[in-house]
């Protein structure tokens, strides 16, 4: 359906929107392009140029995707940070747009301002949110239903999280789902340039043939807890000698959990490639892998093991669950061991391990239910109906 402009004799025109977003994240490039390429959308993109927090880096301009950037102010609040974007309020007040879509982040006191700029120049107003925190937050909770009122759509991660705003009372008519997405057509391509003569080479080169191995993939920073996998591998270590964990990823605990490796007696058993996004090279760590293991928060890791069919082991705990949990369905796709016991860990791990054929079968329930359910096509869909809905077309 094309958005028409009435005042201009019916002539076919796209809708200018443009997202504010903290940082151009390398995982978030899939459904910024295909927001860019949607036909129906003249889609620009609005973010700051510093790291965010936890070191998120922005990626290199992308030829695809329209972009506008500028400075954030970082503001210590707690061990959090408030961030200002002037840019973005700048844009706010004398860009070019039809409708702006927010981030409902109550640490960006700018997008309140946003929202005041646009609305004084009667500009649609989108808020793009991950919606609850899973632990209640009284009086935070409060201010996402407010601002979820004041707003034109607003588009979440998952329908759980809908049904909440819906018993807060939002509209839900107003509320649209984007399931959070990885870019499956870049796995697809890499899994076609993967040989199995190329896999072996990989594995005997980072000494990974004949070992069973356990992947994660994050950010190295608190909520993912990785230290109860180290700990739970202690215990694993004397059942499979061959045992060996793959942690992809950097950030400010990176040498505290190294250190802690060795302090437990098993650095040898731990593998630190850094921070990887291309799945031109991922695909190689993840098809060499027999588990993943989300110890504390698991977000856009539960997607990325599911789509390589790879079982993952998380935690039971709704605090650490954030709405990528959706993918996960326990004991098809994985299992939920009982948060910081990390016997049940290590009993969870073990109990896979000793079953490469459930493993298996896991892993093709996992890489079915992300192919069928859970694309950025559907995602960017979901941003589609938003902004539609906004725009009263």
């Amino acid at each position: 359906m094309e958005y028409i402009n009435h005042n201009t004799e019916t002539k076919p025109e796209k809708i200018r929107v443009v997202m504010v977003q903290r940082v151009f994240s390398h995982y978030r490039r899939a459904i910024f392009r295909a927001l860019a390429t949607h036909p129906l959308l003249d889609f620009t993109l609005l973010y700051g140029t510093e790291d965010g927090p936890g070191r998120v880096k922005n990626i290199e301009n992308d030829p695809i995707v329209k972009c506008v950037t500028g400075p954030t102010k970082f503001l210590p609040f707690k061990n959090q940070a408030i961030y200002i974007m002037p840019h973005a309020l700048d844009y706010a007040r004398r860009g070019d747009y039809d409708a702006i879509i927010i981030p409902n982040d109550l640490y960006c006191p700018s997008a309140w301002q946003i929202h005041r700029a646009a609305r004084k120049r009667n500009k649609r107003v989108v808020i793009f949110s991950i919606g609850f925190p899973q632990y209640k937050q009284w009086l935070r909770d409060k201010i996402r239903v407010y601002w979820a009122h004041k707003v034109d759509s607003m588009v979440l991660y998952s329908f759980a999280h809908r049904e909440r705003f819906i018993k807060y009372g939002v509209p839900a008519e107003k509320i649209f789902v984007a399931p959070n997405a990885v870019d499956i057509d870049a796995i697809k391509a890499a899994e076609a340039n993967m040989t199995a003569e190329k896999l072996v080479e990989f594995k005997k080169r980072h000494n990974l043939t004949g070992s069973l191995n356990i992947i994660h993939a994050g950010r190295m920073v608190d909520i993912k807890q990785l230290h109860l996998l180290l700990k739970a591998a202690v215990k694993l270590v004397k059942t499979f000698s061959n045992l060996k964990l793959i942690l992809i990823g950097d950030g400010p605990l990176l040498e505290e959990w190294k250190a802690l490796s060795r302090d437990l007696g098993i650095s040898d058993k731990v593998i630190w490639p850094g921070a990887i996004y291309d799945h031109d090279e991922l695909c190689y760590w993840f098809h060499s892998s027999d588990l993943c293991v989300a110890p504390g928060q698991q977000g856009l890791i539960a997607n990325l093991s599911h789509s390589y069919g790879i079982p993952l082991i998380t935690s039971d705990s709704p605090r650490w669950q954030g709405p990528e949990i959706q993918v996960f369905t326990n004991g098809k796709t994985g299992l939920l061991y009982r948060y910081t016991d990390i016997d049940d860990l290590a009993a969870k791990i073990e109990e896979l391990l000793n079953n490469p054929a459930r493993c298996q079968k896991m892993g093709e329930e996992a890489r079915r239910t992300i192919f069928e359910d859970f694309t950025v096509k559907r995602m960017c869909q979901g941003f589609v109906d938003g902004i539609k809905y906004a725009m009263k077309v």
